[in-house]
């Protein structure tokens, strides 16, 4: 028996542009998967071959192309993963890579939003943006219109009520979905902050959704492979 028809399905997060330019987001379910691609079942917007879409499972996302379409009573895609090592369900796999141990010593990532205001250089009008994670490093946003890699920012990240100020630069752009930005010269009191506000906000995240008879001791922390600060 094929080792693929022994897999259990996933249910992944899809997100892109269809064929008539309409953003869309929903779950769909990947079979036969690997860490170059896999089959979409349930994805309903009209998509066509070589298109990108965004792809989660669980906290990990990556890009991946089309590559074939199979329309049916349920619509069928066949995707390619643009990076291997950047395989959204290679936990399932078992795969480990160098990369896997280099993310782990970087800075812990927390799928948090944060309100977010963005003003490039020699621009007075802010952009307002909610994180989708972020780090003492960096954060990553969604966003159809992200900025190309190199612009440097001025970026004021929200505190509950108290703002923190700090340069920073895009590092990762994906047309369509999103980028990835660093912080610049953060001064180290202003990172001590920002630290303590991320710990506190994660405790109250999982307060608020762990049973009360089973709180979980800490909280997860995500690893998003889309933001590669250095």
């Amino acid at each position: 028996m094929d080792r693929r028809d022994e897999q259990p399905p996933l249910t992944v997060k899809v997100w892109g542009t269809d064929k008539n330019g309409r953003d869309f987001s929903q779950t769909a379910e990947a079979r036969e998967y690997t860490d170059h691609g896999a089959l979409l079942k349930g994805v309903e917007q009209c998509v066509a071959p070589g298109g990108i879409i965004g792809l989660q499972y669980k906290e990990a996302s990556t890009l991946a192309r089309i590559l074939e379409v199979w329309s049916n009573h349920l619509p069928l895609l066949s995707v390619q993963l643009f990076d291997p090592a950047l395989c959204p369900w290679k936990s399932v796999l078992g795969i480990t890579t160098p990369e896997d141990q280099k993310e782990r010593r970087r800075a812990p990532r927390y799928k948090i939003a944060v309100a977010i205001d963005i003003r490039q250089e020699r621009s007075n009008a802010p952009t307002h943006f909610r994180t989708s994670d972020i780090s003492t490093s960096g954060f990553y946003i969604e966003t159809i219109l992200p900025l190309g890699v190199g612009t440097e920012l001025n970026v004021a990240i929200w505190l509950g009520a108290e703002k923190l100020l700090t340069d920073a630069i895009v590092r990762t752009c994906h047309a369509s979905v999103g980028m990835g930005v660093q912080f610049v010269d953060m001064a180290p009191q202003d990172e001590k902050r920002l630290a303590e506000f991320l710990e506190r906000a994660l405790q109250q995240q999982n307060s608020a959704s762990a049973p009360p008879a089973s709180k979980p001791p800490a909280g997860e922390i995500a690893q998003d492979p889309l933001l590669e600060p250095s």
